[in-house]
C-alpha cells in the first residue's frame, strides 16, 4: 500500500462475507488483547453491502511447510524450540481451570459429508473381509458416541484451532512465531491443536527421505513437548484425548487430499483409531494410547 507520504507497507487483502470477517477481526483482536506479538495487526476493516475486506500486518518469516522443504536444519531447530516456547506460553497465560469437553467423534460427524464428496468410495455399507465383518464407517463413527463423554479435559485454553504447517510462521531474525487464519479460535483442549499440528506434519505429500525424516522428528519433538507439558499440569487423560484428535484429523484430512491412495491412507489411520476407541469403556479407555508408529510413513 503507498501512502501519500511516500511510505511503503506490505499488507494482506483479504475479501469475504463480511460476517465472516467481522468473526475473524474478533478473534484476531482478542489474541491481541491477550496475548500480544502472535496474531497480525489490522490496519483497517471495511464493509459495503454483502462484501467485506481485511487489511492484514504482512508477517515477514517462512511457514512452517517451507521450513522443513527449504530451511537447513539449525533454522529449524531454532523454530521448533521457539514454537514451544510459544505454546507453552499461550497455554500457560490462558488456561482455565474448568473441565472441557472437545468432542472429537462430533468433528467427524460434522465433517464427514465434505469427506464423502470428494472420496465417495469411503462411504461403503456392511462387508465382509475374508470372513471378517467390516462396519459401515457411519456406523463406526455412532458406536464411538461415548468417546466424547468420556473424555474430558481437565482445563482449557486459547487454541488456534486450526494449527497447520501453514498457519505458522517463524521469524529468524527476530527469532518469532507468529500465527495466521485464527479465525476458528477459542478456548478449547490444547490437543485439538496438537493433534491437527502432528496430522499436518504427516500428511504432507513429500517422499524425499531426508525430508522425511525431518518432519518425522518435528512429529516426535512435539508429541513428546505435549506430553511433557501434560504431565506436568497433572493431565492424566491427555493420550487418550490425543488419539481421538488424531482419528479426527485423520479422517477429516481425507477432504483435502485428490490423490485417492494417499487419502485411503490417512482415513484407514482414522478408522483404525476410531475401532480401537469404540471397544473400550471406563479405565482402559482414559488409559489408552495410540501406536507409536502410527505417525511414522
Amino acid at each position: 500500500v503507498d501512502r501519500s507520504s511516500g511510505e511503503e507497507r506490505m499488507i494482506v487483502f483479504k475479501e469475504g462475507p463480511p460476517e465472516k470477517l467481522a468473526e475473524e477481526r474478533e478473534c484476531v483482536q482478542r489474541w491481541n488483547r491477550i496475548l500480544p506479538g502472535y496474531a497480525p495487526g489490522i490496519y483497517s476493516f471495511q464493509q459495503r453491502g454483502d462484501s467485506g475486506a481485511i487489511l492484514f500486518e504482512y508477517l515477514p518469516g517462512r511457514t512452517f511447510e517451507q521450513l522443513l522443504l527449504q530451511s537447513q536444519p539449525p533454522e529449524l531447530r531454532a523454530a521448533l524450540a521457539r514454537l514451544k516456547s510459544a505454546l507453552r506460553e499461550i497455554w500457560t497465560k490462558t488456561r482455565l481451570d474448568e473441565p472441557t469437553h472437545p468432542d472429537f467423534i462430533a468433528q467427524v460427524r460434522k465433517r464427514l459429508p465434505a469427506v464423502y464428496e470428494l472420496h465417495p468410495e469411503f462411504a461403503r455399507g456392511a462387508e465382509s473381509l475374508g470372513g471378517v465383518e467390516v462396519t459401515p464407517f457411519d456406523e463406526l463413527v455412532a458406536r464411538c458416541g461415548h468417546v466424547d463423554e468420556a473424555l474430558v479435559a481437565p482445563f482449557s485454553v486459547l487454541g488456534h484451532g486450526d494449527l497447520n504447517v501453514d498457519n505458522v510462521i517463524y521469524d529468524p531474525e527476530l527469532d518469532s512465531i507468529r500465527l495466521i487464519d485464527l479465525h476458528r479460535s477459542h478456548q478449547t483442549d490444547f490437543v485439538q491443536d496438537v493433534s491437527v499440528f502432528l496430522v499436518s506434519h504427516f500428511r504432507l505429500r513429500v517422499f524425499d527421505r531426508p525430508v522425511r525424516a525431518r518432519i518425522q522428528d518435528v512429529i516426535s519433538r512435539v508429541h513428546d513437548f505435549a506430553a511433557e507439558f501434560a504431565r506436568e499440569t497433572g493431565d492424566t487423560t491427555f493420550e487418550a484425548r490425543l488419539a481421538a484428535g488424531l482419528a479426527r484429523s485423520f479422517v477429516t484430512s481425507a477432504r483435502f487430499v485428490l490423490d485417492e491412495e494417499f487419502a485411503k491412507g490417512l482415513f484407514l489411520r482414522g478408522r483404525y483409531l476410531l475401532e480401537q476407541l469404540s471397544t473400550l469403556r471406563g479405565e482402559a479407555l482414559l488409559r489408552y494410547r495410540a501406536p507409536e508408529d502410527l505417525l511414522v510413513d
